[in-house]
């Protein structure tokens, strides 16, 4: 198979990405511009996050919807200082944050757009409560190019938040 042809997971894009923004030696000022940048638009931080795809070997294709989208990530990953943990079940890391369940309900049903502003105040409370979150899910419905996609990722979502807050 042409290496081309082999498409990373998301999972292995993730935990590349989330690593290099953790790491000491990555850029301060790299990692100030991926935090201050507007995803939608990234005008002033193009460069640093299209190094950080590249480094990470984010595949991104020719779509400019699908670098929003990766922009959108990178700029959540950055804010809540590359943690990401597979181990950290969303909706039970969102129940331990005390999330409301009306703003849960409100990220779940979000379309992309609001996803946009909701996501980066989500990865700033994870960030100042020094918690991580496994961001699969997450990402998995902002770069969904169909709504069953989405779907099973708010549900893996609601299942694990319904589960942690009955207990």
């Amino acid at each position: 198979m042409p290496p081309e042809a082999e498409a990373p997971s998301l999972a292995s894009q993730l935990g590349r990405l989330a690593a290099a923004l953790a790491r000491p030696s990555f850029s301060t000022g790299d990692h100030a511009a991926l935090r201050r940048m507007d995803p939608q638009r990234p005008d002033r931080a193009t460069v640093p996050l299209q190094r950080l795809l590249d480094d990470c070997k984010v595949p991104l294709g020719d779509s400019t919807g699908q670098f929003h989208r990766w922009a959108l990530i990178v700029h959540c990953l950055a804010l809540a200082r590359g943690r990401h943990d597979m181990t950290a079940p969303t909706g039970k890391t969102l129940d331990d944050l005390n999330v409301s369940e009306a703003r849960l309900n409100q990220l779940l049903s979000a379309d992309r757009d609001v996803l946009f502003d909701l996501l980066p105040r989500l990865a700033r409370r994870l960030a100042a409560q020094n918690a991580a979150i496994d961001w699969r899910p997450l990402a998995r419905i902002v770069l969904a190019d169909d709504e069953d996609r989405a779907d099973k990722a708010r549900l893996e979502i609601a299942r694990s938040y319904a589960r942690a807050h009955d207990t």
